[in-house]
């Protein structure tokens, strides 16, 4: 099927070309004296291999733009990322930091008032030790 139709399911038309034109120059330079009317066309048939050779490697060209420009894409997307996650981790660290400070200063304060009514229990136990004693004195 030469030129890509039917069953090759459109693989490498330009291949087939290239391939058909081959067989026509080697044809033209096994006959000899080779009439002038078929030079024209075995110009016409380079001419139009060279196109196809021209095609192919801007198609090529193209695709390894576009893989270039994928590849590119992915990096910038990966680095945004990364800063998403560093930035998230740098807000959570300063969430347990302020988090634990604020546990620290609650602990604090309970320490304070637990301390505190320590102290007014024990001056209170001392001034009714000395109520009793002196009630007991006096009677």
């Amino acid at each position: 099927m030469g030129w890509g139709g039917g069953g090759d399911g459109g693989r490498d038309v330009a291949g087939g070309g290239i391939m058909h034109v081959k067989v026509l120059e080697r044809e033209a330079s096994s006959r000899h004296g080779a009439t002038a009317a078929y030079d024209p066309a075995a110009d016409a048939a380079k001419q139009a291999a060279n196109k196809a050779k021209e095609g192919a490697q801007e198609v090529k060209d193209h695709a390894a733009s576009a893989a270039e420009n994928v590849t590119e894409k992915t990096k910038e997307v990966a680095g945004k990322v990364s800063e998403t996650a560093q930035d998230l981790a740098g807000k959570a660290k300063q969430t347990a930091q302020d988090a634990w400070g604020s546990v620290k200063d609650t602990t604090q304060k309970i320490k304070d008032t637990v301390a505190g009514k320590a102290e007014e229990s024990k001056e209170a136990i001392k001034d009714n030790a000395e109520t009793v004693k002196r009630n007991v004195n006096n009677n």
